[in-house]
């Protein structure tokens, strides 16, 4: 099991005590992206780029953020594994 797999399957067990850093890591580590000026207000913006209708925002915070922040990053990225045959 790669870094990435070992990240998103921390995510799954443990959504709670999460920042927006670490959560757009997980994102970054999947091929997503995040384009300049994306979101809107508080958030970022990221999609996949061999993927573009598989969209998530993430919240810019200092500190932990929402549990929901996080299962929404494993939907999105278990999304994108299978659409490429990836076993997660």
């Amino acid at each position: 099991m790669g870094k990435r797999e070992k990240e998103l399957e921390r995510a799954r067990r443990s959504p709670r005590g999460w920042t927006s850093d670490a959560v757009c890591h997980l994102y970054k580590l999947w091929g997503f992206v995040s384009p300049s000026r994306s979101g809107h207000g508080g958030e970022l913006k990221y999609y996949h780029p061999k993927y573009p209708d598989i969209i998530s925002f993430v919240t810019k915070s200092s500190g932990d953020i929402a549990p929901f922040y996080v299962r929404e990053a494993v939907e999105k990225i278990e999304t994108f594994c299978q659409r490429e045959g990836i076993d997660v």
